[in-house]
Parts: structure tokens; C-alpha cells; sequence
């Protein structure tokens, strides 16, 4: 639905991790309800599943494989560093009860969060702070909100979601609305390449809106062969000029250059929630069966099924080596 975005009432945390960093995660057992870890292969990597019962989390970033922060509904954090996860609540001083739905981190020292009732919430490796960016005033629930953030460095960000409506922190400060397209539609995924401006941002109409530095070029329709029945859901970008883009039909679309590739089928068990490619040969999506597709040495290999009994949300990964997906689950875990 466009303007909306999923919250899951279950929250379950995947860590994708090489053999290497499971030696580590041995070393330091979580707790759990289950007597073992649920294990799963998925594409020549091992899962480790743990979370804990009645988390909700929409969004996950890590800076790397040893910090993470995954956010979601009325303000809960979870952030795992040290090796091991702590939980947080925020709030912006009036509201208690802020949905989180979009995360960006830098480093350990370095988040920024945004929300529903439109307000950026920033981490600096001991504190929170907030400011609301969004400052239309609601005629509705929601109509704030900021469901995407992307900061490819830490005084450059760029953040968007209902009604079209994007805002760009440059020089110390937030920018006013920029309206792309329909404004009866929603940005629903952000990504900058990191250390760039350069940065692409998806609708819900099935279009495309690079900037690069200033200046703003418009692809429309690049899920055409879909669209309306279908919606672009998420897009990564590792390169300058060179991003990839899913839909909720399974397909997946990449920008080299100057142009859009025509959508490819990879994926026909599920629609794609989210999506992470920290390099321009390595990405994995995941989808709302529960099934991750990951893309290496420029091949996309069929889906693995990650959790057979829920959606993956979110998905993060800070290198070739490494990710972390939260996902629903009829399973309880508990984080450590």
C-alpha cells in the first residue's frame, strides 16, 4: 500500500555471518528459549537466528559486522555491538509512541533514524537527539512520514516518503520539502553510495529519481512492465552510477551509466521487502516468504528459503562477508 509500510508484530534477528565470525558468535552464546540456535544454509552462508518476543522492527543498518542497529514500531531500538544487543527506547520529547522506519548508520558513532510523524533521530554513539524535518501539518495520521533515509556521509543525508516529499541535509541544516512526482504517491526506499552525493530514491508509481550533488534526473516507469500491479519496494546503491532496484513481483532492475535495465524475474515465491549491495557484484534481497536471493560475481541465485514461517522486513549488509535481516517468526528467540 503505498504511504504504508509493514510492521511486524513478531520481531526475529538474522544474522548472516562466514565461519569465520561464527567462531566468534559461539564464543558468545545468546539466550534463548530454544534449546539450539536455528541454523539454516542459505547460498554457501550460515544463518544464526536469535530475537526476541514481541519485538517489532521495520528497518536494519550496520556500519559493520560489529555494529548494528535495527528500529521499528513506538520507538524501540535494539543495537548490537561488543558482541552482544542491548534495546533502547526513543522518543522526540512529545511523542512516546514514534513508529521508526527507515535506519542509515556510518559507524558506530554515527546513526540517523526516520519516522512516521516525520522527525530525524540521530545517534551519536552514547545519546539520541531528534528534529522534526517533516513540518507539514498532519491532516492525517501519517502524512508526516519519512519512510526512507539514506547519509553517505555524516553532513550529507537525504530523507523522503509520504507524498512525495523529500528533504536533504547539506551545510548544517535541513532543506525544505522537494516534491518528486505524483504527491499523491510515497518515496519508499532511499540509498547513496557511500561517501558520494550521489543518491537514488524509489515511488511507489514505479519511478526512479537520481540526484547527483545538486542536480535531479527523473526514470519513469522503470518497473513498467508491472506497474500498477506491482510497486518498487527497495534500491541499493554501491557505486556511483550504479544501483539495483526490486518490486513486490519478484523482479529486480539495475541502473549502470545513465539508463535502467528492464526488469528481471528472480524471485517467484515472494514479493521483495528489502534490499542491501555493498558492492556492485554482491547483494542480497529478501522477500515477504521468507526466502533471501543473493547476487554474487554479477549472478543472481535462486531464492533460499531463510524462515518458512514469516516475511523478512529488513536487510543489511556492510560487506561481502556479513549481513543481518530481522524478520517475523512464529519462533521466540531472545537477544543476548
Amino acid at each position: 500500500m503505498p504511504g504504508h509500510r509493514t510492521f511486524y508484530n513478531l520481531g526475529i534477528v538474522v544474522l548472516i555471518f562466514l565461519a569465520g565470525l561464527l567462531s566468534d558468535c559461539a564464543n558468545n552464546p545468546v539466550n534463548k528459549t530454544s534449546s539450539e540456535f536455528h541454523l539454516v544454509a542459505v547460498a554457501g552462508y550460515t544463518l544464526k537466528a536469535f530475537g526476541t518476543s514481541g519485538d517489532t522492527y521495520d528497518s536494519v543498518s550496520c556500519s559493520s559486522a560489529d555494529f548494528c542497529i535495527a528500529v521499528g514500531k513506538a520507538g524501540n531500538v535494539s543495537i548490537y555491538q561488543a558482541r552482544k544487543w542491548s534495546q533502547h527506547l526513543i522518543n522526540n520529547g512529545f511523542l512516546t509512541n514514534d513508529n521508526l522506519l527507515s535506519s542509515t548508520c556510518l559507524s558506530r558513532k554515527f546513526c540517523e533514524v526516520s519516522s512516521e510523524e516525520g522527525y530525524v533521530y540521530k545517534f551519536d554513539g552514547s545519546k539520541w537527539s531528534s528534529i522534526l524535518v517533516n513540518t507539514t501539518l498532519p491532516d492525517v495520521p501519517g502524512s508526516r512520514a519519512l519512510s526512507a533515509i539514506s547519509c553517505p556521509t555524516q553532513s550529507y543525508c537525504v530523507t523522503g516518503g509520504q507524498g512525495n516529499k523529500v528533504f536533504i541535509y547539506s551545510n548544517g541544516n535541513w532543506s525544505t520539502a522537494i516534491r518528486l512526482g505524483n504527491p499523491n504517491s510515497s518515496i519508499y526506499s532511499i540509498s547513496c553510495a557511500k561517501g558520494s552525493r550521489f543518491c537514488a530514491l524509489v515511488d511507489g508509481e514505479g519511478n526512479s529519481y537520481l540526484l547527483n550533488d545538486s542536480k535531479w534526473k527523473t526514470y519513469k516507469n522503470i518497473d513498467a512492465q508491472q506497474f500498477p500491479d506491482s510497486i518498487l519496494t527497495s534500491v541499493s546503491c554501491p557505486e556511483i552510477d550504479s544501483c539495483i532496484a526490486t518490486d513486490n513481483a519478484g523482479e529486480a532492475m539495475e541502473f549502470s551509466g545513465n539508463r535502467w535495465s528492464s526488469p528481471t524475474s528472480i524471485d517467484v515465491e515472494g514479493a521483495f521487502s528489502s534490499l542491501s549491495c555493498p558492492s556492485a557484484n554482491y547483494c542480497v534481497a529478501v522477500d515477504e516468504g521468507g526466502n533471501a536471493v543473493v547476487k554474487k560475481n554479477g549472478t543472481w541465485l535462486p531464492p533460499n528459503l531463510v524462515d518458512a514461517s514469516s516475511g523478512i522486513a529488513a536487510v543489511s549488509c556492510p560487506d561481502t562477508h556479513s549481513c543481518l535481516a530481522v524478520a517475523n517468526s512464529s519462533l521466540t528467540y531472545w537477544l543476548s
